[in-house]
């Protein structure tokens, strides 16, 4: 008798109760983990959306300086701008270039983009702050040099 009465006054977890909590932490797990990588790929997607728009910002800039002012800082060295100029990479982005995976980008803050494209093909921005790329078509200012080049910002392809 005595041993049963000194059992009861025993404290602990049961082993029913122990698998119980076990399987409750599972499932949250199984519920967690898929959401935390949909979160990465969502932040890298804003992230490249937020490039893009830069990068437009930069090109419109660049037109507005070619239709306002006419001339445009070239590495400390103050020159005519040209139409041509509107398309030249160098001069709308800058002329630091970086590896990003296997190719050259031109860098802009974190990220960097492979070409400014003229007749609607495709630019590819990039960062080495994550495995993902978005692809975008620019169609380049016409040769009136009326409006800046155009962007199909609502037509982005996100790669991972």
């Amino acid at each position: 008798m005595k041993n049963s009465l000194s059992l009861k006054n025993q404290k602990g977890f049961t082993l029913i109760e122990i698998i119980a909590v076990l399987i409750i932490l599972g499932i949250l797990a199984a519920v967690a983990i898929p959401k935390y990588f949909d979160l990465q790929e969502d932040a890298a997607e804003a992230a490249l959306k937020q490039a893009i728009a830069e990068l437009v910002s930069r090109d419109n800039l660049m037109w507005s300086k070619y239709k306002t002012r006419g001339d445009v800082d070239v590495n400390g060295t103050v020159r005519a701008l040209a139409w041509a100029d509107l398309n030249e990479i160098t001069i709308v982005v800058g002329t630091t270039t970086a590896t990003i995976g296997t190719g050259t980008y031109y860098m802009f803050g974190d990220f960097g983009v492979d070409t400014l494209p003229t007749l609607g093909t495709d630019a590819i921005i990039a960062s080495n702050n994550f495995n993902m790329t978005a692809k975008l078509q620019r169609t380049g200012p016409p040769a009136d040099g009326s409006q800046p080049g155009v962007w199909a910002t609502g037509n982005i392809i996100f790669t991972p």
